[in-house]
């Protein structure tokens, strides 16, 4: 355990994104590397909605399921470092001297740090759209719920295509190389599922997948851990 995070490789390395992240919180700073002392991941109550699951060393072992969003990694000093999943299965560990965090979806997690601009710029066209239509949801706790619930390869899927539909109404003259650079970053997204690249075209649309359920079961999305 020589680092303080690991984004797990995908299987194609031309995918964006990554299957894992796993996250070693430590007792003391190890001082060789970047060592975060909290992890915030997004979690779904049913009595009380979205919320936070805040996890420090020493951490309470577990399995929590993670909602669609940003999770967030902070220092002693405030050095942050985020990523995006579109949801997953988290399993917390904990020896004396750390808490692992190992988080897993069958969706690409997108590492925020910038190392590859293509997945801060995908995670800004998902933001915006699931902005768009929260601010056409007069219900926001129903909205939130059937977020919830969507399965995460299912959610990215529908949220890619998306974009990629709103991106192709630009008209042909205004398509520069923004366009062309996320019509890329859509199509190595895209590699994380499939080998050719292509998203299927008869996926269930984002609109229709939002409107799944209309109350929540109780304790579906408890974020307390399973002993």
């Amino acid at each position: 355990m020589e680092l303080g995070y690991v984004f797990r490789p995908p299987a194609d390395p031309h995918a964006l994104g990554h299957p894992g992240l796993d996250v070693f919180l430590f007792a003391k700073p190890t001082g060789e590397h970047y060592d975060p002392h909290q992890a915030a991941y997004p979690v779904y109550d049913p009595k009380l909605g979205p919320q936070t699951l805040l996890l420090s060393h020493p951490g309470e072992p577990g399995a929590y399921q993670i909602c669609a969003g940003r999770i967030i990694l902070r220092d002693l000093v405030g050095k942050v470092v985020e990523a995006y999943t579109f949801g997953g299965e988290l399993q917390v560990e904990m020896d004396e001297a750390w808490t692992a965090c190992r988080f897993t979806s069958a969706a690409p997690i997108f590492d925020l740090r910038g190392i590859d601009p293509s997945e801060n710029t995908l995670v800004s066209e998902y933001e915006a759209v699931l902005a768009l239509l929260r601010a056409q949801e007069p219900d926001d706790d129903l909205f939130e719920f059937e977020l919830t619930v969507i399965d995460p390869l299912t959610l990215f899927i529908a949220m890619t295509l998306e974009v990629e539909e709103r991106l192709q109404k630009i008209p042909e003259r205004y398509r520069d190389d923004e366009y062309w650079a996320l019509k890329r970053a859509i199509r190595h997204a895209a590699l994380f599922v499939n080998p050719e690249g292509h998203l299927p075209d008869d996926h269930p649309r984002l609109g229709v997948l939002l409107r799944t359920s209309s109350q929540p079961p109780g304790g579906a999305f408890n974020s307390n851990p399973t002993k």
